[in-house]
Order: structure tokens, then C-alpha cells, then sequence
């Protein structure tokens, strides 16, 4: 019988870091990657941290039939504030409206810059959970 093993989001803010100091010519893509990457490293641990604060109702979110699993990001900063972490809930705004520009405007340009600031605020959150 195999093991039952959960994701680490951490993981997703290592690959962020990596991918920033790769050499693939396709720049503008991997900035991009890392600032989503970076996003859904605080996301998932930002649900974990709600839910381990007594905010349980997330865990409906993870049900394969729940008929709105878009909602779940703001669901995640209202447990977020509500259990008294309004600067995180804040934090992972910023880093949510960063991660819509990298992953659908694509008129708008994406540099280096713009994905280590992501990764700096991914850290910043994940020191205030921890």
C-alpha cells in the first residue's frame, strides 16, 4: 500500500526561485511562471494556515464537486482576516493581482523585476505563517 504524501506549497516558491535564475530564452514565460508559482505557494499554505486557525469551512473547497472552486482565493483571505491576519489577507492580494497580470495579460510585459518582487512577498507571507 502506498503512502498518502501532501503537497509542500514551499515547493512551488523553490521552483519560483529556480526558474527566476535559469537560462531559457523565453524570459518574459518564465517570469510569469515564477510570479504564479510564487502566488500558489502562498495560496496553498495561506489555505493551510486558515484551516489550521479553525477556519475548517475551506476544506469544502477541495470536494472535486464543490460547483465554485474559483471562489476559493477570496474565500481564502476573508478566513484570512477573519481569524485576525488582515496584513496577510493583504499580502496575498497583491501577490493574486500580480499572479492575473503574469498569467492573463498578456499586453502587459512581465521582467525580472516583477517576479522578484513576487518571490520577496511569497517569503514575506510565508514568514508570518510559519
Amino acid at each position: 500500500m502506498g503512502r498518502l504524501c501532501m503537497f509542500d506549497p514551499d515547493n512551488f516558491l523553490v521552483l519560483a526561485q529556480k526558474i527566476m535564475e535559469s537560462d531559457y530564452e523565453e524570459v518574459e514565460a518564465v517570469m510569469r511562471t515564477a510570479v504564479s508559482r510564487a502566488y500558489y505557494s502562498s495560496f496553498l499554505a495561506c489555505k493551510q494556515f486558515a484551516i489550521s486557525q479553525g477556519e475548517i469551512s475551506l476544506r469544502q473547497y477541495d470536494r472535486e464537486d464543490y460547483p465554485r472552486p474559483g471562489e476559493v482565493h477570496s474565500k481564502v483571505r476573508e478566513a484570512l482576516k477573519e481569524v485576525g491576519f488582515h496584513d496577510i489577507a493583504s499580502f496575498l492580494l497583491d501577490l493574486c493581482s500580480r499572479r492575473v497580470v503574469a498569467d492573463y495579460k498578456v499586453l502587459d510585459t512581465v521582467n525580472k523585476s516583477d517576479a522578484k518582487e513576487a518571490v520577496e512577498l511569497s517569503l514575506k507571507i510565508k514568514e508570518q505563517i510559519q
